[in-house]
Order: C-alpha cells, then structure tokens, then sequence
C-alpha cells in the first residue's frame, strides 16, 4: 500500500474499535426478552427502562451514546432499573411480558410510539409506571429527566408492592 504505513492501518484499526456508535450497539443486542427481563425487575423490584429508537435516528444514537451506554458500563444503575433499547425500524423480534414472539413494530404500538427517541418506564407486568421521555428537549436536562422517570418508578414500585400486602 504506497503511502500508507503499518502506523497509520493500526491507527485506524483503533479509532474504529473506539468509535462510541459502535460501542453502544454490542450493549443493546436485540432480541429482546420481556419476560425474563420482568423476572429480573421483578427479583431486584426496580423498573424496566426502554428507550424506543431507530438505527437511523441521529438523537437516538446521541441518548445511547451520551446516557444510556454510560449508565449501563458504569453499573450504578445496575440496582436501580434494567435498561434496554427496542430499535422500532429493523423488523426484529422480541418477546413480550408474555413471552409471545412479536415484532418490534407492533411492542412500539402496544406503547403508542409515536415519536422517537421515547423512553418508557415499566413493572415487570409492562405497566408503564411514570411520565415518558419523549425526544431530547434540553440536553442540559436529559440525564436528569431519565434520573426523575427511575426514581418516580421506583416510588411507584414500592407503592405496588405495599397494597400487594395490604
């Protein structure tokens, strides 16, 4: 290869096993399983945060990317809430809180998806539990709205669980 050196190849090669789009795609791997997934809401009593998204969404990429990757590589949110995407516009699969095999686009309608990116909080019965996050807004703001959406769910969590026992 005239004019390309071994450095520059390796320089390359590394840039693109860096690039944060291409990081967050191995995190959210579809298909999805709602119903195992209930299960581990349900075993840890947080809520299942979906972020519904598109693959040729700039902003969606940009919630993954800046937030969502983030929150899940760096654990704290572990106990807090199960994060996953459901990319609307590929016509892969999933299966629901029933464990019927569905695609993507119909879980979306189920939820009214009208606009994305639009993250919803849920029971491990797909309940939605606190306001939806419906596109970006202020960006200054995002990472709190998603905090105020988990920890309103996980107050309504505990609500639930108390007239459970009542």
């Amino acid at each position: 290869m005239p004019g390309i050196t071994k450095m520059t190849v390796v320089c390359i090669a590394m840039m693109m096993m860096t690039n944060p789009v291409r990081a967050t795609e191995n995190i959210f791997t579809q298909p999805i399983n709602f119903q195992q997934l209930a299960e581990e809401a349900e075993d840890k009593a947080i809520p299942i945060m979906v972020l519904f998204s598109s693959r040729h969404c700039d902003y969606c990429e940009f919630v993954k990317r800046e937030y969502l990757s983030p929150m899940q590589r760096g654990g704290e949110y572990d106990s807090k809430a199960v994060i996953r995407v459901v990319e609307t516009d590929v016509g892969d699969e999933l299966h629901d809180f029933n464990g019927e095999l569905i695609d993507t686009d119909v879980f979306s309608e189920r939820y009214n998806i009208q606009f994305i990116p639009t993250v919803v909080f849920m029971d491990a019965k797909g309940r939605e539990l606190s306001k939806r996050i419906v596109g970006i807004g202020n960006e200054e703001f995002y990472g709190g709205n998603l905090d105020e959406g988990i920890e309103e769910s996980l107050t309504h969590l505990v609500v639930y669980r108390q007239r459970a026992l009542q």
